[in-house]
């Protein structure tokens, strides 16, 4: 490989981590939002009403400034952290250093040490094995021995507290923040070393096979940097369509795990100009209305009819990815759950009826297909 490769692949990587974690901060400065107008309308929590919606009203105005300033601080941290690599052993890794060494900009940081160092011991727990893995490739591609990681925990976290640190609303609500951030990287972070790491091990094997096949490699490279790519391009389009609904977390969860790799399927083989994209999408924002909550009896009514067509287009898309059994059956649990706290309970016995239906049509569908 040429000397500039191995610069361009750790820039490939940075954007990845930049930009999912763009739609990270999104989807937490969403729920943010909508917990605080929760908690005005509730009158619950440490908050006053007036409070609530003087820190929703800062935190919109900062939106791109929250995440601007991020993306800087964490770009700052990696290239730092390359230019390091030339030095003799450190005592701790570089980003602990900064995240937990670091003069505060706030008299009250004390208040989030704690938090700090319990969230990264959590995400850093979490993302384990893989983490480790991403260390060693990191450490070849930089042909050093040291353990050199320019995308560690430390530096996601130092990067959020950079961006956070001018928030007025006070303390609660920067915790609140930072407390859905670590949530969210807990089910994320994971997720994106692993496919910063499969980049990696692609690229490695390019490497091994790139005399015999170079047209190939070409191509499979192009494909699996097309692929990553894709996903968090569907990732952000479904953030879109969450931004100003109130759903359950299963059901962002639902989205973001499962129905995404639905949506990849048919941008592939269809297009995202295709019928069935459009159906697909469809179906998803069906769904996000489905659970954030009626408005009235017409609404109510509009749910039950709606609710027939909209478990069988769900099922037939979890056949079509072949999604675990168990979690269907959590996820229809759930459903059923959910639409009985906002519909009468007495339409309990309707609920399972219309799931079962809804479920025996899939399965009749599928078995008429041939094997």
């Amino acid at each position: 490989m040429q000397e500039t490769e191995p610069t361009l692949l750790l820039q490939e990587c940075r954007q990845i981590m930049t930009k999912r974690m763009r739609s990270s901060i999104t989807g937490m400065l969403n729920e943010v939002d909508e917990k605080l107008l929760d908690m005005a309308q509730r009158r619950s929590g440490a908050l006053e009403e007036e409070a609530c919606y003087e820190a929703v009203r800062e935190i919109r105005l900062k939106r791109v400034e929250i995440k601007t300033r991020f993306e800087r601080r964490f770009i700052n941290l990696f290239e730092n952290e390359l230019k390091l690599r030339s030095q003799t052993q450190k005592n701790i890794p570089t980003g602990y250093k900064n995240i937990l060494g670091k003069p505060q900009r706030s008299s009250s940081s004390e208040l989030f040490k704690a938090p700090l160092e319990e969230g990264l011991g959590i995400v850093r727990q979490n993302c384990g094995q893989i983490l480790l893995e991403l260390d060693k490739k990191m450490s070849l591609l930089l042909d050093t021995q040291k353990s050199v990681n320019p995308m560690q925990p430390a530096f996601i976290f130092e990067a959020f507290q950079e961006a956070c640190w001018d928030i007025k609303s006070g303390d609660e609500v920067r915790l609140m923040m930072f407390r859905i951030f670590e949530k969210r990287l807990s089910s994320e972070l994971k997720e994106i070393y692993e496919d910063i790491n499969t980049l990696l091990q692609k690229e490695n094997t390019l490497e091994d096979e790139l005399a015999n096949q170079a047209g190939d490699i070409a191509t499979d490279k192009a494909q699996e940097h097309e692929i990553v790519m894709l996903r968090y391009e569907v990732i952000n389009r479904i953030e879109n369509r969450l931004a100003g609904h109130k759903v359950p977390d299963f059901v962002r969860y639902f989205l973001i795990k499962h129905w995404r790799i639905y949506l990849e399927g048919i941008y592939v083989e269809y297009s995202e100009n295709s019928i069935a994209w459009n159906a697909a999408r469809q179906t998803m924002d069906d769904l996000i209305w489905m659970v954030s909550g009626p408005e009235s009896h017409y609404d109510r009514e509009r749910q039950v009819q709606l609710l027939p067509s909209l478990l069988y287009r769900l099922l037939n898309g979890m056949k079509v990815i072949s999604m675990d059994e168990d979690a269907i059956n959590a996820f229809l649990k759930n459903l059923k759950a959910h639409q009985l706290k906002s519909l009468d309970s007495t339409n309990s016995s309707l609920l399972d009826s219309i799931t079962e239906e809804a479920i025996e049509s899939v399965r009749s569908t599928y078995s008429k297909l041939p094997h």
